[in-house]
């Protein structure tokens, strides 16, 4: 029923609130080219960012939002459509999300058009969309894609001043000087920042073992975030093979917990090193500070799956389900779609919440109130510029990042308050 619901809508657009239908962390492993830089102002001063991301702002009777995603469309209605394609389900749900909360905001009287575009139909692509002028009377772009997909649209919205909100991929995919783009899940940066800062807090009078994986780019780069200026903060394990046991042995200690930092982003081979901790060391303790792509491989949450491990994950976005907000969502899903809200769903209504709410307020030139705004809806964002070195914007960033323990099978979240010196 919901992928027949679903299949409707994009084809016929039938649901009454859409005016038209319009049908990962893999940072530095791509080729990824970088735009040039235009001549700076010297005086620019950072703190004025408010005012340089936006020249106008306009406030509107209704507002229009463009999703852009991969939702197989053509797949879809070929196959069984009691069926769904595991690789649309993603983009489907954030769909279904913010489905949800459109019809609040338009129960409540706030209208905004929603027109949903399906890049994998040749006739969607942004190039296609952009050169086709379909995005031009947008109020935002919402983008559920991949990092290759999305330097295109980060420049078109910069030159219509639309601000573009990549809600699905961390990497901010080389896009510089544009303070029109927002990452709304946080990078690997940032989130190897937080890890550092938490680890040197909690663990100030502790060794702290950091494994590095130096021949696998994209762990090279997580190792080189948490650690460049800070080294003298850790003892560095190689991992390019799994260490033997004669040399963990010399660097882990029996008379109290070991504090490891795995920046591993294959769960699957650092669950090949838990077990060597689990297995070798069975009598030491451990306390295990992992990547976010750990988040959903099942042996992070068995209670026998490393018994004398503590496994700690950031994540970037946590629904409390006892929430009311959160419940409330819930169940209008369940009424709605017949199935309980998936993360997807939770955010994709809580990021068209966030803004519709923002431009109720202020108006397209939203961003101008965005670091002292700090609305929340289902959970928290901190949504500030990422810096360049010379402290010049890059983009906009959600920095908000949080921290889940796992141990003997329970677990426990906290908000990560970092400094990032902003």
């Amino acid at each position: 029923m919901k992928s027949i619901r679903f299949l409707l809508f994009l084809i016929v657009g039938c649901l009454p609130i859409v005016c038209h239908s319009q049908e990962q962390y893999e940072e530095g492993t791509r080729k990824i080219t970088k735009h040039k830089r235009q001549k700076r102002n010297r005086n620019y001063e950072p703190d004025k960012v408010q005012s340089f991301s936006n020249p106008s702002s306009r406030k509107k009777e209704r507002y229009r939002i463009d999703l852009l995603g991969s939702f197989y469309i053509d797949e879809l209605s070929k196959t069984d459509k009691a069926r769904i394609p595991e690789r649309a389900q993603s983009s489907i749900d954030f769909y279904e999300g913010l489905q949800l909360a459109a019809d609040s905001l338009n129960q409540a009287g706030f209208v905004i058009d929603v027109f949903v575009h399906d890049v994998t139909d040749p006739q969607k692509t942004p190039q296609f969309l952009i050169s086709t002028h379909v995005l031009e009377e947008s109020d935002l772009i919402i983008g559920l894609l991949q990092t290759e997909e999305m330097d295109v649209l980060a420049d078109y919205a910069k030159s219509k001043h639309i601000h573009f909100i990549s809600a699905l991929s961390p990497s901010d995919g080389g896009i510089e000087e544009n303070t029109f783009f927002t990452v709304l899940q946080p990078t690997l940066k940032s989130h190897c920042e937080s890890i550092r800062q938490y680890v040197a807090t909690q663990h100030n009078d502790r060794r702290i073992i950091v494994y590095n994986r130096s021949k696998t780019p994209i762990d090279g780069k997580a190792f080189e975030y948490l650690t460049k200026g800070n080294e003298e903060l850790f003892q560095k394990l190689s991992c390019n093979k799994l260490p033997t046991i004669e040399r963990m042995s010399k660097a882990f200690d029996s008379t109290y917990p070991n504090v490891i930092v795995m920046p591993i982003l294959d769960a699957a081979y650092a669950d090949s090193l838990l077990n060597q901790l689990t297995d070798s060391f069975p009598r030491y303790k451990f306390v295990v500070y992992g990547m976010p792509s750990w988040k959903y491989v099942k042996w992070v949450k068995k209670s026998n799956a490393h018994p004398n491990v503590t496994v700690n994950i950031t994540t970037p976005f946590y629904y409390d389900t006892q929430l009311p907000a959160v419940k409330a969502v819930n169940n209008v899903c369940v009424k709605t779609y017949g199935i309980k809200a998936s993360e997807m769903v939770y955010r994709g209504y809580d990021c068209t919440m966030l803004y519709a709410q923002w431009l109720r307020k202020y108006g397209t030139g939203f961003y101008h109130h965005v670091l002292s705004d700090k609305t929340a809806i289902l959970t928290d964002y901190d949504i500030r510029p990422r810096w360049d070195d010379e402290q010049y914007p890059r983009y906009y960033e959600n920095m908000s990042i949080w921290l889940q323990h796992y141990e003997k099978g329970k677990v426990e979240t906290q908000f990560l308050p970092v400094d990032r010196g902003y």
